[in-house]
């Protein structure tokens, strides 16, 4: 049977736990090489050592990737480790209880499709 993900890398953030785990699971027995991120606090070595022992290639990588260098790194990790990276899983979130936001004009977004805007639409967000 052909896996979907043989020889591919993957970073998944959030994989420590839920839907981030079940998806750096999947992704490794499709052939995916992983790198499962999470906070320091998150549970990513389990979900690595689940991986090892089903025969995967896999390594955590523990960092908030809200920070452009831990960002960075993890992207570094990943490339140092498996030598290419081909997809992104940004699985990672945060709740904020009773947060208000400012209402977005929707024409800004359908106006943006180039994704170098949208990249910038996103970050003021």
């Amino acid at each position: 049977m052909s896996r979907q993900l043989e020889n591919k890398v993957a970073i998944v953030t959030g994989g420590g736990t839920g839907i981030g785990e079940a998806i750096c699971r999947k992704f490794a027995r499709e052939g995916a090489r992983v790198v499962v991120n999470g906070l320091p606090t998150d549970p990513i070595d389990d979900v690595v050592q689940l991986i090892v022992d089903d025969g995967g290639k896999v390594i955590a990588f523990a960092g908030d990737v809200s920070d452009d260098a831990q960002a960075n790194a993890c992207v570094d990790a990943a490339i140092e480790r498996f030598g290419q990276l081909d997809v992104l899983v940004n699985n990672a979130g945060i709740l904020l209880a009773d947060v208000r936001t400012a209402p977005r004009p929707s024409i800004e977004l359908r106006h943006s499709r180039d994704g170098t805007r949208n990249k910038k639409i996103i970050k003021k967000m």
